[in-house]
């Protein structure tokens, strides 16, 4: 069972990876907001200097054969 995530070049067994986690940055293509928006992304609060509007999306994924 998964305990704590890590940054992949943290990893220093791969054979002991039973999941990740990815998350992904989707911004708009052009400015469409009145003012900056700010996101969190990985747990730190980001600050963009245009006015695109991102969302973040995240999954869980479970490692190929180390589901009992």
């Amino acid at each position: 069972a998964a305990d704590r995530f890590v940054a992949a070049d943290a990893v220093a067994d791969w054979r002991q990876v039973v999941s990740a986690r990815v998350e992904l940055v989707l911004a708009a293509e052009d400015g469409s907001a009145s003012t900056p928006q700010p996101y969190s992304f990985r747990g730190v609060e980001q600050a963009p200097g245009d006015r695109r509007l991102r969302t973040v999306v995240s999954a869980l994924v479970s490692m190929r054969n180390t589901v009992p």
